[in-house]
């Protein structure tokens, strides 16, 4: 049963619009920091954005082994997508106004679950349930990767959130713990 996205009202609870499903369940979704736009993102790697005035949507970008979270660009201009499977993980980030891919790297072992951008724009973070790792996305290269337990072999939830400082990352997992990288 493939299901669509509820749109509710925060104060009442109450729907306010039902979006259509698409080609697989929606795995994540996020609203744009400084705009009407939501983004959501389906287990068979469609990426949309939807206007939120009209609620019309329109597809910018498809990740092949499905996508599983989603972050927009502090600049906003942006948006970048985890996702992947247990051959391997890969983030990939997108022009919003033209739709193209600006960036792509893969390689890390599992899905990626999590990811997050730093505050400047020039960082791009992600998280599977064993590895955390930072990408210069100005460079288009690997900074660092991290080997973490971040979530357990059953429960794989990891997230993770970087400060507005810019030089503390926030990472979280099913396993309880919450482990921080400055």
């Amino acid at each position: 049963h493939r299901t669509g996205v509820t749109i509710a009202d925060y104060s009442t609870g109450k729907e306010i619009r039902q979006l259509p499903s698409y080609d697989s369940n929606v795995a994540a979704l996020c609203f744009h920091p400084h705009a009407g736009q939501l983004a959501t993102g389906s287990a068979g790697g469609r990426l949309k954005l939807w206007d939120t005035v009209s609620w019309v949507d329109r597809q910018i970008g498809w990740e092949p082994l499905g996508i599983a979270c989603l972050a927009y660009d502090p600049d906003a201009a942006t948006i970048t997508a985890g996702g992947g499977s247990i051959a391997g993980g890969a983030v990939r980030s997108w022009d919003i106004a033209t739709g193209q891919p600006v960036w792509w790297r893969s390689g890390l072992d599992g899905p990626v679950q999590a990811v997050a951008a730093s505050p400047d724009g020039e960082h791009v973070f992600g998280a599977t349930k064993c590895v955390l790792a930072c990408w210069d996305v100005t460079k288009s290269e690997h900074v660092w990767k991290q080997y973490k337990q971040v979530g357990s072999p059953r429960l794989t939830s990891p997230c993770l959130t970087v400060c507005d400082d810019g030089r503390t990352i926030a990472v979280g997992g099913s396993n309880g713990n919450i482990e921080l990288f400055s």
